[in-house]
């Protein structure tokens, strides 16, 4: 994935934006050979399934950490703001366990 050279991403939003971009386009291009009938190997199939696992996850956890800072369950703080990561820590180790595991 290369961003558009008016775009300023570097750091956390490069990457995030990299991982989202890629892993969609991967989704799209399977869906289309799906629709026309494609017969899929095994290896096409782990690679469908590791990118709709990253796409599906990542926008889980950015709702699950939206939900969380509308909630407000840690007070009204900014200083509180990092006990948010407390609530998605568990759920981002499921999804590596998962994906280690059954991927």
């Amino acid at each position: 994935f290369l961003s558009s050279p008016n775009s300023d991403l570097s750091g956390k939003l490069f990457a995030m934006t990299s991982l989202a971009t890629g892993n969609l386009q991967k989704c799209g291009k399977m869906f289309f050979k799906l629709i026309i009938g494609h017969k899929f190997s095994p290896a096409e199939k782990q690679q469908t399934c590791i990118a709709v696992s990253t796409v599906v996850c990542t926008m889980g956890g950015a709702m699950l950490g939206g939900f969380a800072a509308f909630l407000k369950p840690f007070g009204e703080d900014d200083y509180t703001l990092s006990w948010y990561l407390i609530i998605v820590a568990p759920v981002q180790l499921a999804v590596l366990v998962y994906h280690h595991w059954a991927l």
